[in-house]
């Protein structure tokens, strides 16, 4: 039997060869990372360790951080009929120094996450981080970057150990 994160990144790929999208799969030992707190805050930890992974350079505008859920490996992430609660919405916004809207013409990035699945140590999330004009280097045009992230929890500590290029504009 295969472990639920060798799934999900088949699942992804599988997606992404189907609508021919440019797949680059990456093992990393991530440095950024969101220590697991109690069990009960185990996604907003996930998403914590998610975004950071993906926000390398900050943006000069800031974060906006959009509460509700993107539907799972879509590329660009649009969102779905789910919303993270509105404690854990406030709570990664304020770890992210974040603003919460929907409006993704906010200047900075953008971000947008799916639902975190967690099952025992392992995780798996998709991201999309839509920059405003000049945001991603060089004043180019705005742009968008969409990710499959599976986390492991080792030591109390969630980390990104591989992620799926979904797509990228």
């Amino acid at each position: 039997m295969m472990p639920a994160s060798e799934g999900y990144i088949s699942r992804v790929r599988l997606i992404a060869s189907l609508s021919r999208l440019p797949v680059t799969l990456l093992s990393l030992a991530c440095t950024f990372s969101s220590p697991a707190p109690r069990s009960a805050d185990e996604p907003l930890a996930v998403e914590l360790a998610a975004a950071q992974h993906m926000l390398v350079r900050r943006a000069s505008g800031g974060i906006t951080l959009d509460s509700l859920f993107a539907r799972s490996v879509d590329a660009p992430g649009q969102p779905n009929a789910g919303r993270r609660s509105s404690a854990r919405t406030l709570a990664l916004a304020r770890d992210l120094s974040a603003r919460i809207s929907s409006d993704r013409a906010q200047p900075g990035v953008y971000l947008l996450l799916s639902e975190p699945v967690v099952r025992g140590n392992a995780a798996e999330i998709t991201i999309t981080a839509v920059w405003s004009s000049g945001e991603r280097g060089g004043g180019g045009p705005a742009g968008y970057e969409t990710r499959a992230l599976v986390l492991t929890r080792e030591h109390g500590v969630w980390r990104v150990v591989r992620h799926v290029q979904l797509g990228i504009s």
